[in-house]
């Protein structure tokens, strides 16, 4: 596995991932329903897919049909959830509860494949929950139906990456994100046929949020995850990944006016510790180790 890659891959992902709460708000703002915001999304994400990669449609094997076919209808629970969430509460907070697969994949491999986290993981999962906390909750975490549903998109972000890692060791990223995509597409479209709701009009500021949503938060974000994921675990994933709230935040602040102060850089710093301990394990304590027996 070469880590270094996979970790840019992942932390570029959060970065640019993180302006798609602000953009979905504003999209939800303008009064397009939740299904009708992931239907544009993800309208815009297929066709800039085809538009680089139209070739290797041919080239779909039978596992990553399988597998992004599994990955896309975990990938629409999870919009559902997250657009229905957003739509009752602020980006950041939306943020910070979708963003908790942190501690959701560890159980999840713990409880489904025995295979229990190293105590690094740990600590960096709770590091990550707290800085979050830190991060987004600014009177205290108010349990309604926005957050079950926030909170609900994480479980399926935690079992997407699962099942992800399962497939992407053996299959091509960039088809099983084409696979995804297309069925999130499909499914949404529908959806938003079937509710009945007429379409807001699409003005200049919609229309540039549904390319940012589309294009960037989903295609190039996904297609970096699956990338990324294949030299990254899916618990070192999920930790780096939690970082997209730090910058679902900051975003937040700059484009939505929300307040930020020295709580939000606080939890940011903890955030990106977390990930320092969860990553950098192996070389950093085996350092300190060596230093330690050096002086004695």
């Amino acid at each position: 596995m070469n880590s270094k890659k996979g970790t840019f891959f992942l932390f570029t992902a959060a970065a640019v991932g993180g302006f798609g709460f602000v953009a979905m708000k504003i999209l939800l703002d303008s009064g397009f329903s939740p299904i009708q915001c992931v239907a544009g999304r993800y309208i815009f994400a297929v066709v800039f897919m085809c538009l680089f990669y139209i070739k290797e449609v041919k080239k779909i094997t039978v596992e990553e049909l399988k597998g992004g076919s599994l990955m896309g209808v975990l990938l629409f629970l999870l919009f559902v959830m997250l657009m229905e969430g957003l739509k009752r509460t602020t980006p950041s907070v939306n943020a910070f509860l979708s963003c908790t697969s942190a501690i959701i994949v560890p159980i999840i491999l713990w409880i489904g494949y025995k295979k229990r986290p190293d105590r690094y993981i740990i600590i960096g999962a709770i590091m990550t929950i707290f800085g979050a906390a830190m991060l987004s909750l600014n009177d205290g975490l108010e349990i309604n139906l926005g957050a079950i549903l926030s909170f609900g998109a994480s479980v399926m972000l935690g079992m997407q990456m699962i099942v992800m890692d399962k497939y992407v060791e053996n299959c091509n990223p960039v088809r099983l994100t084409m696979v995804e995509s297309v069925l999130v597409m499909v499914l949404s479209v529908a959806a938003a046929l079937f509710s009945g709701k007429a379409v807001p009009s699409i003005d200049k500021i919609n229309f540039v949020m549904f390319f940012i949503a589309g294009v960037l938060c989903t295609f190039v974000y996904f297609l970096f995850i699956s990338i990324g994921q294949k030299d990254t675990s899916p618990t070192s994933t999920s930790i780096i990944m939690t970082s997209e709230s730090v910058f679902g935040a900051f975003a937040s602040a700059i484009f939505y006016g929300e307040a930020i102060g020295l709580r939000v850089v606080a939890g940011g710093m903890l955030i990106f510790c977390a990930v320092v301990v969860a990553e950098a394990k192996p070389d950093f304590f085996a350092k300190k180790e060596l230093l330690t027996n050096r002086y004695k």
